[in-house]
This record gives structure tokens, sequence and C-alpha cells, in this order.
């Protein structure tokens, strides 16, 4: 039983405010202009839809698709899919964004799609599909690039794939943001970022089944990750604490403060501990 996955703090913040590492997942090339591309339409007997695969190598948060679209005739209602991978072909559709076609550009423009707040992940070594299809009128021209990858086609709306062919795709981009999950503070079992006694009387009251731990609070209890937290766990818990460097750095500075009863006289935490609870150096105002 692993839990590496439930340090999520990094993901929700680079999802909410783009903090990650920028990365390019899936490029297929150049395109090479209006002569040659997959053309995606629906009438009353086809629908005809094309769709790449990529595969990620880390975890990360969707940030945006690009396209280089034009079109036969105007298309009004071109939607673009992420779909799971279902045996090597598009299966479960994750979401889906509406293209707005720019009727100016019948022989090609750029696209993008923004997802990041969305915050869709996209899962270390996993394969996804990005299908463009047709509600409306109109036939689209998705342009080829000058490289040849992964891709399948349906006729019929997606109820049958192609196999697999490696040919000129339209040209797509994908990016994402790169997810860097933070190492856990082992015995920090109420994850208020400091291993202390409370600890301690959490992971015993588990021991003796008056709580139950939640999988990433059990994660960080289980500090010999034999997927059992007992005896040995709280010992470690306790040897953590013992170990720990004291949270109060150590410092003297002369008290400048004319009007404070240690005027002139070296002062610091060490002076002052056990004495207050708080303490404020610095000029206020």
């Amino acid at each position: 039983m692993k839990y590496t996955k439930y340090f999520t703090i990094l993901i929700i913040f680079s999802c909410l405010f783009s903090q990650g590492e920028r990365s390019t997942i899936y490029y297929n090339g150049n395109p090479v202009g209006i002569e040659t591309g997959n053309l995606v339409y629906k009438t009353d007997s086809l629908d005809m839809r094309f769709s790449n695969i990529f595969t990620v190598n880390h975890d990360y948060i969707l940030e945006r698709f690009s396209f280089y679209l034009g079109f036969e005739s105007f298309p009004d209602s071109i939607i673009i899919q992420l779909q799971q991978d279902d045996n090597q072909t598009p299966g479960e559709v994750i979401d889906e964004w509406n293209i707005v076609m720019d009727e100016n550009y019948p022989h090609g423009s750029g696209y993008n799609i923004y997802t990041l707040t969305e915050c869709i992940q996209l899962d270390e070594n996993s394969s996804y599909w990005v299908t463009l299809l047709s509600r409306g009128d109109g036939v689209l021209k998705w342009i080829h690039t000058d490289e040849t990858w992964p891709n399948v086609m349906t006729l019929n709306g997606g109820e049958n794939w192609s196999n697999i062919q490696t040919s000129p795709p339209g040209a797509n981009i994908v990016y994402g943001e790169q997810i860097y999950y933070q190492d856990p503070i082992w015995g920090d079992v109420n994850e208020d970022l400091i291993t202390n006694v409370i600890d301690v009387l959490i992971v015993v009251q588990h021991i003796l089944d008056v709580i139950e731990l939640t999988p990433n609070q059990f994660f960080i209890a289980d500090l010999n990750q034999d997927e059992n937290i007992n005896v040995i766990d709280v010992l470690g818990i306790v040897n953590i604490i013992l170990s720990n460097e004291p949270l109060m750095s150590q410092w003297l500075l002369e008290d400048i403060n004319d009007n404070s009863i240690s005027f002139g006289e070296m002062i610091g935490p060490e002076v002052y501990n056990g004495n207050i609870s708080l303490y404020y150096f610095g000029k206020a105002g």
C-alpha cells in the first residue's frame, strides 16, 4: 500500500496559481499548409472524427491545447475532447471544450484552448487522446504536420475506431504544469508542520482503535513503511522529537530603544526564554 500521491498542497497551488514548471507534453510537428489535413464533419450518415494519442512521463496539471485549423466550409460547432486510453483507442471522455472558429481564416490559423482552471491531472505513465469532432454544420480541416505520429479516426462518432496508424496527424501541442510533491514531514500526523507530542498521542489512539487515521496520516505515521503502525513507529516519532533542532534561533543584539528597561544591554531569545510567550524585535510603525 502506497500513499505517495496524498501530498496535494503543491498540486492545488500549481493548478490555481500556475506556479509549476511549464512543459510541452506533446508536440507533433509544424503545420504544412491548407493542402492536406484531416476533415472533421457530421452528416446524417457520417460522424468523422480524428484523435491523437500522447503519453506523459510525469504528473501534470493540464494547461493548454494548441491547434492549427482551417476549413472547407465554415464549421459552427467544433469540440475538442480529452479522452482516457482504452486499449489503444479513445475511451471515456475526461472533459471537452468548444473551439470558436474565426471565419476570416479558412486557410488556417492557430487556436489555443486554456484548461488550467479545470485542474485536470494527467498521471505519470498514462496515455490520453485529443479528439476533434463536429456537432454542427461545416467541414473543419485539421491541418497535417510535417512529421508522423500515432493517430486514429472514426466514421461513426467513436463507436468504432480505426487501428493506430503512424502518419501525419492534425497539428496539435499539449502543455502542462509539472506537479512537484512536498516531501513528507515524518511523524507529523496532524499536519501542522511540526512533529511533537500531539502526534504521538494521535498515533497511540490509532493503535488503541480509538481513532482511525486517514490514508495520508497513516503514510506519515508509518515511519518504517511496513504498512503497519505499532509501537516501533511511536518510538521512531519520539526519536524525531528528541532529535529536532530548536525552532527558535539564538542570537544577541544590543537594545537601542531608550524607552526599554534593557536599553544598552545585549538581548535575544535566550535572555527571555521561559519569561514571555511572544516577543517582537524591530521597529514598530
